[in-house]
């Protein structure tokens, strides 16, 4: 049996967030450093004929994580994997501080998920380097904004 109102709020918490602690916005930084860098040195040792998807797949994860960095740094909550939803939670962490190209960033990258990861279509390197520059925009972003809290 739950012990405090609080124990309840988080056994019956339904939207699609939850509570996280500056630690895990920490820890999903350095996560999304990783997938950039995976992105960008996969980028610089394709081969003819390789695919763009594996990249872009990465730009994605990079960009999910490099936003979720800053949604639980200001604001304590975190996305419950819905990555529908974490533009308008991104959007509740920050209100006007999130510059709406920044925003059209993300929602661009994520967008690029279903054909990246789902979808028989090859993507191409040009494609690629189009997100590569989308990730770019946003990551060093996210980066200002967590340097300044």
């Amino acid at each position: 049996m739950p012990s405090s109102k609080g124990d309840i709020d988080a056994m019956t918490r339904t939207g699609s967030s939850r509570k996280a602690g500056r630690e895990a916005g920490i820890k999903r930084l350095e996560m999304g450093r990783q997938y950039l860098k995976a992105a960008e040195t996969q980028y610089a040792m394709r081969d003819p004929g390789d695919f763009g998807n594996p990249v872009v797949s990465q730009c994605i994860l990079a960009a999910i994580a490099y936003a979720d960095a800053v949604t639980i740094i200001f604001s304590g909550e975190e996305s419950k994997e819905n990555h529908d939803a974490a533009p308008a939670l991104l959007r509740a962490a920050l209100g006007n501080r999130l510059p709406n190209g920044r925003e059209k960033d993300f929602k661009m990258l994520l967008g690029l998920k279903p054909l990246a990861q789902y979808r028989a279509r090859s993507m191409t390197f040009e494609e690629a380097g189009k997100a590569m520059e989308r990730l770019r925009a946003f990551a060093g972003w996210a980066e200002d904004m967590i340097a300044s809290k």
